[in-house]
């Protein structure tokens, strides 16, 4: 009877231990990134850093919309998007579509697709050979990735003679981009999480095993509590040293072999790799030890048949400015600022379409009324 009393007291205590321990820091850490009715990003997300939360909501102040496939009906389209999760508004926000900036500011019919199986150049490859390309005619194509996936992506051998049929291209084209996030229970293993990460993050830059690093920016470049941080995933560090010129060489061969073949469509393809986080603000950084990205440097050496949408270099030019949020500061995305930029980039020097400053003012006019209302009512 007394070694029963001792077990249960312990069992009791232990409960009791445990319970209290992932109420406190689920309330102070781990609810606060797993938010249900709002957005918080993927890095604030996986390394609890609370500080650096951008909270935010889905709103678009774009009147006209992209369209995905499974919204097409049959109708000529002037462009086709086909990217990763920035071109599924992976970060969420403020207008978190670039492809709306397409429709909206500049008036072309937009259509997004996902990457099938085969890859992303193979999906496009497919269209073609499935005659899905003839009947949406298109006048170009953007291809997105980003950095850190591209040369995985893209320098690789590439079956340029994939022929697939119409019911089949169709059938896979159907499926569409999903982002779940989980919503935990106060009762997880996250919660532990939480805690060692606020902890070891003052000892080491991705808290010994962290995905996401944290370091710290000469200059304040995010609208968050604190300012001069920076989260990033580490594949930006891992992948570095796959950009290396053999690799881009087979990258920049394929995407020119690609545009021969899109040029017996009249299409010209657009190439548009987006920056690593941890590339674009490396420079910026107090102590910085890590390797340093070539990406961009070793591709913009190369003679291209397609156009190079540089987003670093396009991008960089906004840091200069001391551009906040150019990147939300919790995630891996960037935020409308950098979409609207480029979009604006393309239109001055490709597009060439006139008359948009009315559109761009206007727009300017409903963000700067719906961020005063948002910090009113926070």
């Amino acid at each position: 009877m007394y070694k029963y009393k001792q077990y249960l007291k312990i069992f009791i205590f232990s409960s009791t231990f445990i319970i209290l321990f992932n109420f406190i820091i689920w309330n102070m850490y781990t609810k606060k990134v797993f938010i249900q009715d709002k957005i918080v990003g993927d890095l604030a997300r996986m390394s609890y850093q609370i500080n650096l939360i951008d909270e935010r909501e889905n709103i678009s102040f774009l009147s006209k919309k992209h369209i995905n496939y499974n919204q097409w009906n049959g109708r000529e389209i002037d462009i086709i998007t086909l990217g990763d999760s920035f071109s599924n508004a992976g970060a969420g926000g403020i207008n978190p579509y670039y492809q709306d900036y397409l429709s909206s500011i500049l008036n072309f019919d937009v259509i997004n697709i996902q990457a099938t199986k085969y890859g992303f150049i193979e999906t496009i490859l497919g269209l073609k050979t499935s005659g899905i390309l003839d009947r949406m005619n298109p006048k170009f194509i953007i291809l997105q990735s980003v950095e850190r996936s591209s040369i995985s992506r893209y320098s690789k051998s590439i079956d340029f003679n994939l022929d697939i049929n119409y019911k089949y291209m169709d059938d896979l084209l159907k499926k569409e981009y999903k982002n779940t996030i989980s919503n935990p229970s106060f009762l997880t293993h996250l919660n532990l999480n939480a805690l060692l990460y606020n902890l070891f993050y003052k000892y080491d830059d991705n808290a010994f095993y962290s995905k996401v690093y944290k370091a710290k920016l000469s200059k304040c470049f995010f609208n968050t509590r604190i300012c001069d941080e920076l989260l990033f995933y580490y594949e930006d560090l891992k992948n570095i040293n796959h950009s290396n010129s053999d690799s881009i060489k087979k990258l920049n061969d394929n995407l020119n072999k690609l545009q021969l073949i899109l040029d017996e469509n009249n299409i010209k393809l657009l190439f548009m790799p987006v920056v690593d986080k941890y590339n674009l603000y490396s420079e910026y950084l107090i102590e910085n030890n890590y390797d340093k990205s070539n990406f961009f440097e070793n591709l913009r050496l190369h003679e291209k048949k397609y156009y190079f949408i540089d987003t670093k270099k396009i991008l960089k030019m906004l840091l200069e400015k001391e551009e906040k949020d150019i990147y939300y500061a919790d995630d891996t995305h960037w935020s409308f600022l950098a979409s609207q930029q480029i979009i604006l980039e393309l239109n001055q020097n490709l597009f060439k379409k006139e008359n948009i400053d009315n559109n761009l003012e206007n727009l300017r006019k409903q963000i700067e009324e719906y961020d005063l209302n948002k910090s009113i009512l926070d």
